[in-house]
């Protein structure tokens, strides 16, 4: 089957049918649009292609949708309780999640409808009304494949996130997903070591790799931006316990060479950050700024001359996300310091583009930022326009026909498909 007829502008070449016209595509989604744009750019794609597009999902502020899109607003799950992200010890976190999916699955064995009956009765509903479910992520993947047994509705599965992989019942459910890929009709994730990871572990049961569709911002800057000195470091994303925000702070307590380092994000866990920024002496040098709406990040970013990346690994997720925020430096032209996980350190080791640290000890990640304030103005120029490069080898114009095809394959009549073992 030939590839979806577009134009290097991202829209459909005049004279060819829209290769997805008059489909009706569902999107399930269980969480605000307005911080996954990347889905509001796929939904346009979809729609230039000729589907109409519609949403399904659990998140009550459903506004953040386009206005276009008609809505079922069910949850997916009945559960008020506290997140785990909101407590801020740890081991208090892994406990909360574990009693709650204790609970859960001695609730789902007594009473298997109990908490997805009202999903369940709203895809019932939508199963005659659409031609595809686009499902994004594993925790609602189950009930939509359960809905669409014993019928034609296609499956395209998208994944955002390793969700099985940071689940307290790991294995159980890593056991439900291999049960399930082999059966959708179409399968994208969000890098190429996500795509790695499928291979590895259901290569027997998938039709073929899963096309990669990277977390890419809808915007790059032109040029880079001109390198300053002393260096200005930032770090773009929600303030959270789970993310190490103390390290680089004490890590920035430890450098020898100035420069600055500013958090920009969401502010999740109070006034413990600021605190430690006074004890340390830090005012003048380290800054937590407000968050700015998503479709600024690129042009706010790049204000700044190098963007850390900084994960723990704690998870298999977390060590093969090559994340948004690395995406959104790169777009915004800047120099990369990042975790030597796997996910980020196959960029940059690709692209040549920054600095890797080995751990989230304070004093390598001091070592690193001293490293990258003794080079040259021209080198950090260097590795910001490999930068620009990489984002413009990843984008969304580059990336973008071989997403839509995943959904013209997936409704093609199955006899007519043809898979790469």
């Amino acid at each position: 089957m030939s590839p979806v007829p577009i134009a290097e502008d991202g829209q459909l070449r005049k004279g060819h049918c829209a290769s997805l016209s008059g489909a009706t595509i569902c999107l399930v989604f269980e969480h605000s649009l307005s911080h996954y744009t990347r889905l509001l750019m796929e939904i346009d794609a979809l729609q230039a292609a000729g589907a109409h597009v519609r949403l399904l999902t659990s998140n009550k502020c459903a506004k953040d949708a386009p206005s276009d899109l008609p809505q079922t607003l069910e949850p997916l799950l009945d559960d008020g309780w506290t997140t785990g992200s909101s407590l801020r010890w740890r081991p208090a976190r892994v406990a909360h999640n574990l009693v709650r999916m204790t609970l859960y699955r001695v609730l789902i064995r007594s009473f298997p409808q109990a908490l997805t009956h009202r999903r369940r009765h709203a895809l019932a509903q939508l199963v005659d009304q659409v031609d595809l479910f686009w499902v994004i992520d594993f925790p609602s993947l189950p009930s939509v494949m359960d809905a669409i047994a014993d019928t034609d509705v296609r499956v395209v599965y998208e994944t955002v996130d390793l969700v099985p992989e940071y689940m307290p019942n790991r294995r159980l459910q890593l056991a439900r997903e291999r049960n399930l890929v082999g059966r959708v009709d179409g399968f994208i994730t969000a890098c190429d070591s996500y795509a790695d990871y499928y291979m590895e572990r259901y290569h027997k049961h998938l039709r073929r790799r899963p096309v990669v569709r990277d977390n890419m911002p809808a915007k790059q800057v032109a040029e880079c931006g001109v390198t300053n000195q002393p260096l200005r470091f930032l770090f773009l994303g929600s303030l959270m316990f789970d993310r190490p925000i103390t390290e680089l702070i004490e890590a920035m307590a430890l450098t020898t060479m100035p420069c600055t380092l500013d958090f920009q994000g969401k502010n999740l866990i109070g006034e413990e950050p600021l605190r430690r920024i006074e004890e340390l002496g830090l005012q003048d040098r380290v800054h937590i700024v407000a968050s700015c709406p998503a479709d600024q990040t690129v042009s706010t970013s790049a204000a700044y001359d190098v963007g850390i990346v900084a994960l723990r690994g704690n998870d298999e997720n977390e060590r093969r996300a090559s994340t948004s925020k690395l995406f959104t430096y790169m777009s915004a032209g800047l120099a990369i310091l990042g975790s030597g996980l796997p996910g980020i350190a196959r960029v940059v080791t690709r692209f040549e583009n920054g600095l890797l640290v080995g751990s989230m000890r304070s004093d390598d990640w001091a070592a690193a930022i001293d490293t990258m304030c003794h080079m040259q103005p021209s080198a950090i120029d260097a590795l910001r326009s490999r930068s620009l490069e990489g984002a413009r080898h990843h984008s969304w114009t580059t990336q973008r026909p071989a997403f839509v095809d995943e959904f013209h394959q997936a409704l093609t009549p199955r006899a007519n498909q043809c898979y790469e073992g």
